[in-house]
């Protein structure tokens, strides 16, 4: 689950730096996030993209995005053998979906930018090895 986690992470932080979405067909649905909690975001990833902040934030996105993806059926194998460009493509095909889900948690779209600033993934995150 690390390296699906961090392949989640990355295809999220470059797919919301660059607002270019793919034609693809989004795997996700309004069922998939019943009982999803984006709240976390809202404290685990401030406007910064250093050190244990990138550790903090980027676990907090893996862990809330994973209860989704599982719903969705996808699975942790799955997600390793996506290539970096097939992530951000379906996460692409999902941001109509995602984003207003964020944005209702109060989430900053600009401290999820931020991540892209990280030097680094995270070598584990609590509850997702």
């Amino acid at each position: 689950m690390k390296f699906a986690s961090a392949l989640l992470l990355a295809g999220l932080a470059t797919l919301l730096a660059s607002a270019n979405a793919q034609a693809n067909k989004c795997r996700l649905s309004e069922k998939d996030f019943v009982g999803a909690d984006f709240s976390p975001l809202k404290t685990a990833c401030p406007n910064s993209g250093a050190g244990q902040a990138c550790d903090k934030c980027m676990c907090a996105v893996a862990s809330s995005f994973w209860p989704v993806l599982k719903s969705a059926g996808y699975s942790p194998a799955e997600l390793q053998s996506m290539s970096r460009d097939q992530a951000i493509n379906a996460i692409s095909a999902c941001l109509p979906l995602v984003l207003p889900k964020l944005s209702a948690a109060q989430v900053s779209l600009g401290s999820l930018m931020s991540l892209q600033n990280c030097k680094a993934m995270p070598s584990s995150c609590p509850g997702l090895q």
